[in-house]
């Protein structure tokens, strides 16, 4: 067949010219962007993290803003004032070059950051939002910051002076658990199985590290580094489906008592995901993610049931089956809710606890958007 190509492309042009004058009009408006003086809600808000930290009401999941967070795999939490507490780590050449670690401090009914910028040494530990690579002293006078390069160190802030304090030496413990009862003390794991109790004086700096006896076996049972708290009691879940009781509000931590909530049960089901625990304290209810058929490997996947454990009795109360979850965190509202990171539909969601059914949930509300596994209710 023979084309000829210069009809075509004239009859393509002209209909093109015909198109954009039949769509030709006045030019539009100019739209002017604006920001409200404060946000929308004056109810408990939940918070969950990534690379940004969005807001929004736990009663109607209607959003609010964003904390911005664009240094990579920041972190962040919120003091007894309710500002933000957000963690950043820059590049001079966006990841390469000089690196400059700084904590910065947000005031959330604005969601805008302060003058203050606390500029640390440059070895906060790169890794995902996690609640536990960061924490107040009892008192708030000193913020401890987990490092890792990969040798581990705690960096101590002075958040009176808004000045960095000091560095300790944490060799083969990680994780940054504050001590409730004491204003100088925070607990950190060590791969030993032990935990090493750290207290600091006035000014920041060590007084003394005190290591525990072992109480879990890093190999045989390794435990998740997400703790739920009652004070100074900590909550951990090992990856065989253990609880562990730990009190850490001694000179050194002790394990108070260990039992299993999978033993007996079919379905070789195992705990799993990130932020893998909540706690209830006006229930003594535990929640844990699990995951069933489990094998080695899988303790970082997406959860596909939450339990309850009654840990006065070391009884499992219900089971439920959620969506796919790698975080939630304990709503204490007037109808208590569960606030439950989805990432496999890029969602945030909220059930339903019902504490006179065991503590079982029941699906209410879907937010999509890709929030993160560290969420924090307020």
């Amino acid at each position: 067949m023979d084309f000829n190509w210069r009809s075509i492309v004239a009859a393509v042009a002209a209909a093109v010219g015909i198109a954009g004058t039949a769509h030709a009009g006045d030019p539009l408006p100019v739209e002017k962007l604006t920001a409200k003086p404060t946000i929308d809600s004056d109810g408990p808000l939940f918070f969950t993290g990534g690379q940004r930290v969005l807001v929004a009401d736990v009663e109607n999941f209607e959003w609010q803003g964003v904390i911005g967070m664009p240094g990579w795999r920041g972190q962040f939490m919120l003091n007894k004032a309710g500002q933000a507490i957000v963690t950043n780590s820059w590049w001079e050449r966006g990841t390469t070059g000089k690196r400059t670690d700084i904590v910065e401090i947000w005031d959330v009914s604005t969601l805008s950051k302060s003058a203050v910028e606390i500029e640390v040494p440059p070895r906060l530990a790169s890794r995902g939002n996690d609640s536990t690579m960061l924490g107040f002293s009892s008192d708030e006078k000193f913020l401890f910051l987990q490092n890792a390069t990969p040798a581990t160190s705690v960096t101590v802030v002075d958040m009176g002076s808004k000045k960095f304090a000091s560095e300790i030496p944490m060799p083969g413990c990680f994780g940054i658990y504050p001590v409730t009862t004491a204003i100088n003390k925070f607990v950190a794991l060590c791969g030993d199985g032990t935990a090493a109790t750290v207290t600091v004086d006035a000014k920041g700096n060590s007084t003394g590290v005190a290591r525990s006896s072992a109480f879990f076996d890093a190999d045989t049972d390794p435990l998740f580094p997400k703790a739920a708290r009652d004070g100074d009691t900590l909550y951990f879940a090992s990856f065989n489906g253990s609880i562990y009781k730990v009190d850490v509000s001694g000179p050194t931590a002790q394990l108070v008592e260990k039992y299993s909530i999978v033993d007996g049960v079919p379905g070789g089901w195992k705990p799993a995901s990130e932020n893998l625990l909540a706690y209830v304290p006006e229930g003594k209810v535990l929640f844990i993610s699990m995951f069933p058929d489990s094998k080695d490997g899988d303790h970082r996947v997406n959860a596909t049931q939450i339990w309850s454990v009654d840990v006065a009795h070391k009884t499992v109360l219900s089971r439920s089956t959620v969506n796919a979850t790698n975080g939630f965190a304990y709503a204490p509202m007037p109808v208590p809710a569960l606030i439950v990171s989805n990432p496999d539909a890029d969602a945030v969601e909220k059930y339903i606890v019902q504490p006179k059914a065991g503590y079982s949930l029941y699906f209410d509300l879907r937010w999509v958007v890709e929030g993160g596994s560290n969420i924090v209710v307020r």
